[in-house]
C-alpha cells in the first residue's frame, strides 16, 4: 500500500474512500452512479455484438462465466430481478424498513490503495483506473436491480451500497468464490422467513390468525416444515399462510406457493379475509387434530380456494355450511379409504399418507369440497361407500 501525504491530485479514474481487510481486499461504499464507471452492465455481456465490438465487454464476458448464472440460462434468476426492484423502491422510495446484503466484486488487476496523512484523517482510498473493470461474483440480481430502479425513479442512483471488493484475483478464485458464496450458506427455509416476515400481506394475515384465533393458538408451527404425530402442532404457519393466499388470490395460488404476495389487497378484503377464517376455524375446530386431513397443506389450501370463489359468487353461507357435512377423519379404516385419491393415498399396511404436493392433489381436493354433482364430493360426506383398500394414487 502507498502512503501519500497528499493525495495524488488529478489521478484518472475513481478515488474510493475504502477499508482496508487485507492486502487483496477492500470493503467500499459507492453509490450507483458511481460504481458503474467500473461494472460493466451484466446484460452487455450477454450481447454477442458488443461482446465482439468491446475488449472490455468480452473480457467481463469472459469472467461471468466462470463466476456467475447468466441471464440467458437462468429463469429464476431472471424472475428475481422485478422482484428485487419492487423490493428496493419499498425501500429507497416509499422509506420502508428494508436491508441489502453487501455485493461482492472481483477484479483481476491489481489495485492500488492510497492513504492520507494523519492530518487529513489517515482516511484510506481505492483507486480504480479509467477501463478496468470488475464483476460481481455475489450480488448481480441486486445491482441490476438497482439499475432498473434508477430508471423509474433516477434519485436513487446517488444511494451508497456496501461492495467487497476483492482485486488482483484470478478467475478460477472468483469461480470458486462464487461457489462458496452460493453453496456454503445454510438456507431459510420457508417456515422460518415467513415468520419472520413483517411485510407480506398475506403473511401478516396468517401470523394474526395463528396468534389471535382460539381455535389455532398453540396449534400452529412457525418453524417446522412439517408436523408429525408426535408434535403438538397440527399445521405450519407456511401451511395457514398459503390458505390464506388461496383464499386472497384463487387458484393462482397453486402457481404461487411460497412467493412474496406482491398484489394490493383491497383494504374490505383486509377486513373481510381475517373475519372469514375465523369463523371457518370455528367450525373446524373440533377436527384440528393428527387424527384428521384438517391441517394438511392441500386441504387448507382447497377451502382457502373455495373461500374465494364463494365469496365472487356470493355463496359463501352456503359453502361454510357445507365444511359441517363432511367428515373429515383419516385415522380410522374407512376414513382413510375415503380421503385416499383425494388429498393423499393409502400406504401398503392401509394407512392414509398425505404424500404429494398441493398443486398435484388441490384441483381434486377442491373438487371434492365444492363441487355438489361429483362422487368425490358425495364420497367425503359419507353419501357414497368408500372405496376398497387398493384405492390409492
Amino acid at each position: 500500500m502507498d502512503t501519500y501525504e497528499v493525495l495524488p491530485p488529478g489521478l484518472p479514474g475513481q478515488m474510493l474512500a475504502c477499508l482496508v481487510i487485507d492486502a487483496n481486499r477492500v470493503v467500499i461504499k459507492p453509490s450507483l452512479n458511481q460504481m458503474e464507471a467500473f461494472v460493466v452492465d451484466p446484460t452487455l455481456t450477454e450481447d454477442p455484438k458488443r461482446v465482439a465490438a468491446d475488449h472490455r465487454v468480452r473480457e467481463a464476458f469472459e469472467v461471468r462465466q466462470k463466476v456467475q448464472r447468466l441471464l440467458s440460462g437462468n429463469k429464476a434468476k431472471r424472475d428475481n430481478v422485478p422482484a428485487y426492484s419492487r423490493y428496493l423502491i419499498q425501500g429507497l422510495v416509499k422509506g420502508e424498513t428494508h436491508v441489502t446484503p453487501p455485493q461482492s466484486l472481483v477484479f483481476t488487476s491489481k489495485l492500488r490503495v492510497y492513504q492520507a496523512s494523519a492530518d487529513a484523517g489517515a482516511q484510506t482510498y481505492l483507486h480504480v483506473p479509467p477501463g478496468v473493470k470488475g464483476v460481481h461474483d455475489d450480488g448481480e440480481t441486486q445491482y441490476l436491480a438497482r439499475l432498473a430502479v434508477r430508471n423509474e425513479h433516477p434519485e436513487t442512483g446517488d444511494a451508497p451500497m456496501a461492495v467487497v471488493v476483492d482485486h488482483g484475483r484470478s478467475i478460477d478464485w472468483g469461480g470458486q468464490a462464487f461457489h462458496d458464496l452460493n453453496l456454503l450458506g445454510v438456507p431459510m427455509s420457508a417456515a422460518v422467513a415467513i415468520a419472520a416476515d413483517g411485510r407480506d400481506p398475506a403473511t401478516k394475515i396468517a401470523k394474526k390468525l395463528a396468534e389471535e384465533v382460539p381455535a389455532l393458538v398453540g396449534l400452529v408451527s412457525f418453524d417446522a416444515r412439517q408436523v408429525s404425530a408426535k408434535s403438538g402442532s397440527v399445521l405450519t404457519i407456511t401451511t395457514l399462510r398459503r390458505a390464506v393466499v388461496g383464499s386472497l388470490a384463487g387458484r393462482k395460488v397453486f402457481a404461487l406457493g411460497n412467493k412474496t404476495y406482491t398484489d394490493d389487497i383491497p383494504e374490505h378484503d383486509q377486513n373481510d379475509i381475517p373475519l372469514v377464517w375465523r369463523q371457518v376455524f370455528a367450525r373446524l375446530q373440533p377436527h384440528l387434530n393428527h387424527s384428521t386431513v384438517v391441517g394438511l397443506p392441500v386441504v387448507l389450501t382447497a377451502i382457502g380456494i373455495g373461500v374465494h370463489e364463494a365469496r365472487n359468487s356470493g355463496t359463501l353461507d352456503s359453502f361454510m355450511r357445507s365444511l359441517d357435512t363432511i367428515l373429515w377423519d383419516k385415522s380410522a379404516e374407512e376414513g382413510a379409504q375415503r380421503w385416499a385419491g383425494i388429498a393423499g393415498k393409502l400406504t401398503e399396511t392401509g394407512n392414509f399418507s398425505s404424500a404429494g404436493g398441493v398443486k398435484d392433489l388441490g384441483h381434486r381436493t377442491l373438487v371434492a369440497l365444492t363441487d355438489h354433482t361429483s362422487d368425490d364430493y358425495k364420497r367425503i360426506r359419507g353419501l357414497t361407500p368408500a372405496p376398497s383398500m387398493d384405492a390409492s394414487l
